[in-house]
């Protein structure tokens, strides 16, 4: 995933229930599962990490937080509480618009079957004013990362959502159509506040 900051940094993405099912995405909200890929954050990253510093790809990172400790008082999605985790944008001085925060899964199996990916995902609005341009929250998009035959990195964008979606978490999925050796599956989400 990859977070970049919109330009009046007015509210906030967060991520929550990350499911990988392969096959067809399934029809009814899937909740994330005891199973490699698949995280509620309520303990742990579950495997998922921010990018390395030293591939210098982004500027801001992903933090596991609680509802208790963001800017206005919310739920996760797991728990639906407060004191339930889920993954949002570091809020830090550096946070600026236009920053990125790439948030990865661990490599994935090769597969001819294709692979869905299912999350949970809020854009919220923290401030009550807007300027004259209207709110720019950012956007949220899922990337496959791949490397080429002659073993060059390839990025190929699979799923975005842009802007305020309201402050209900909203079920999002996308499909991988084939998963080959050197596959690794990252979700990008742009915050453009």
């Amino acid at each position: 995933m990859l977070g970049q900051v919109g330009k009046n940094n007015l509210g906030d993405i967060a991520l929550d229930d990350i499911s990988l099912t392969f096959g067809s995405c399934p029809t009814t909200p899937q909740i994330a599962a005891a199973t490699i890929g698949d995280c509620t954050f309520e303990i742990d990253e579950c495997g998922w990490s921010n990018a390395a510093a030293r591939e210098r790809v982004d500027d801001i990172d992903w933090d596991r937080t609680s509802g208790q400790a963001t800017r206005t008082s919310t739920h996760d999605h797991t728990m639906g509480s407060e004191k339930g985790f889920f993954m949002t944008l570091a809020r830090s001085n550096v946070q600026r618009p236009g920053s990125r925060a790439w948030f990865a899964s661990h490599k994935l199996k090769a597969s001819s079957l294709p692979l869905c990916v299912s999350f949970w995902m809020r854009f919220v609005l923290n401030e009550p004013f807007i300027d004259n341009t209207g709110p720019s929250l950012g956007s949220l998009s899922v990337y496959v990362k791949m490397l080429d035959k002659n073993g060059n990195i390839q990025m190929e964008p699979i799923w975005r959502l842009y802007n305020h979606q309201g402050p209900e978490w909203r079920y999002a999925q996308a499909l991988i159509q084939e998963i080959n050796n050197d596959h690794v599956e990252k979700v990008e989400k742009k915050l453009m506040i």
